[in-house]
């Protein structure tokens, strides 16, 4: 149960089934190979240095507990990996790179905290979701666009920004405030349920719309557009 800083200086440090908890004031820093078995943070601080690292056990982070890692430095789930934001938890630090790349890789945002992500994919991508009636969760990118090859449910939040270029290739569920501020090219089923401001492009590629509006309103402002 941690109560101060705590600092691992002496080369990397294996993680195995690891819990961390104690009070907000614990800093925990450390350098990793790989994520590879179950990490929990609760209520403290784990940060992290190093270079690029892989996710392949599951990070739950819960409480007011934040997950930092390095501005560098991108940390890849891979599709035996997820890393779940409950309660109140954030990322600390600099807005982190995160890059999902297979099917089965998942991105919990279950967190009522503002939050920050620089959201990279590739390959096949991986889940998303988002459900905390008060989250408040921006995605933009440093690789130029990002891809959907999984379901990406916004299940619940106050807001969600997605402010890169987005390809929809796979099922979107939005149950929850929206702003679009890139240019959005949807292949699949885009389910709109609440309120969708678009301040760049939408465009629906297929001779059948795939956007769905079932409920809240479509904002298109200034000089975006909306083709379907």
């Amino acid at each position: 149960n941690c109560q101060n800083g705590v600092s691992f200086t002496n080369g990397n440090v294996d993680l195995s089934s690891t819990v961390i908890s104690g009070a907000s004031s614990c800093d925990v820093s450390m350098t990793v190979t790989n994520i590879d078995s179950s990490l929990t943070i609760t209520n403290s601080n784990l940060v992290l240095s190093g270079g690029d690292k892989s996710i392949s056990g599951d990070i739950v982070v819960q409480g007011s507990g934040t997950f930092q890692i390095p501005a560098s430095s991108e940390y890849t789930i891979t599709d035996t990996g997820s890393l779940t934001l409950n309660d109140g938890a954030s990322f600390g630090g600099a807005v982190p790179k995160i890059k999902l790349t297979d099917a089965n890789s998942e991105l919990n945002f279950n967190s009522g905290a503002t939050i920050q992500v620089k959201l990279r994919t590739a390959g096949t991508s991986g889940k998303l979701g988002v459900n905390n009636a008060t989250a408040a969760l921006t995605i933009d990118s440093d690789q130029g666009s990002i891809v959907n090859s999984q379901v990406w449910a916004f299940s619940q939040c106050a807001s969600s920004v997605v402010a890169v270029d987005w390809t929809i290739n796979k099922q979107v569920d939005q149950n929850c405030p929206m702003l679009l501020s890139d240019d959005v090219t949807v292949n699949e089923l885009f389910n709109i349920n609440s309120d969708l401001t678009v301040t760049s492009s939408l465009t629906s590629e297929q001779t059948s719309s795939f956007l769905n509006c079932n409920s809240g309103s479509i904002s298109v402002t200034g000089s975006a557009s909306l083709s379907s």
